[in-house]
Order: structure tokens, then sequence, then C-alpha cells
């Protein structure tokens, strides 16, 4: 029986310590949401080498999953594909080489950020 009573303590202890544990974690997460504002920026490359529908899926497959990025809308028609991203989390040379890592050729032609809203 004593050895149960000394065992009641521990499970206090060790409770204490959890919650201890996930109120610093919330500080942690609430600071690192206070971090600068993402600058999205529109960037547009020239692709070479998509011939179909299966390219566009490809390119936008691929950049879609990158952390950071938005969107990204490729078409094989015009030979482009266009990202909305995060310039700080994801740079313009990480997205081209995404794009040439499946065999394209990418080159950007403009980032720019987009324009505020109008203030009235």
């Amino acid at each position: 029986m004593s050895h149960i009573r000394e065992q009641r303590p521990l499970r206090g202890l060790i409770l204490l310590a959890a919650v201890a544990v996930a109120l610093l974690l919330t500080a942690c997460h609430s600071e690192a949401s206070k971090s600068e504002p993402a600058e999205i920026v529109t960037t547009r490359f020239s692709v070479e080498g998509m011939t179909c529908d299966s390219c566009n899926q490809a390119i936008q497959g691929a950049v879609g999953k990158l952390a950071g990025v938005e969107s990204c809308v490729a078409d094989f028609q015009t030979g482009t594909a266009v990202v909305r991203h995060d310039a700080g989390a994801v740079p313009v040379a990480t997205l081209q080489e995404t794009i040439d890592r499946l065999g394209y050729q990418s080159k950007p032609e403009a980032a720019k950020t987009p324009e505020p809203a109008a203030s009235q």
C-alpha cells in the first residue's frame, strides 16, 4: 500500500510538468506568429519544354508543394508559369530550381509585389 501512496505525488509532478511544457510551447508558438508579415510577390517564368497538360500539372504540383507558395499556374500553350509566393520563405532561385529539376528550362521574367489596396 505504501508503494501506491508514493506514486500519487509523482503523478502530480508529472502532470504539473506536462502543463508547464504545454504553456511554454503555446508561448513559443505565439511569439513565432508575431514575426514579420509575409511579402507575397508574383513571379512569372518563361518555361521551355512543356508540351501538354501533364507538364502543367507536374510544375503546378512540384512548385505548389513548396512551403511559402500560395499558388502556381503553368500553361504549356504560352510557355509560362506564374507563382504567387512569400519572397522571404521561398526565393525565386528555389522556384526555378524546382521547375528545372523536372526537366524544363525556366527563366524568371519578373517579380513584383502586388499593389496595395486603394485607401479611401
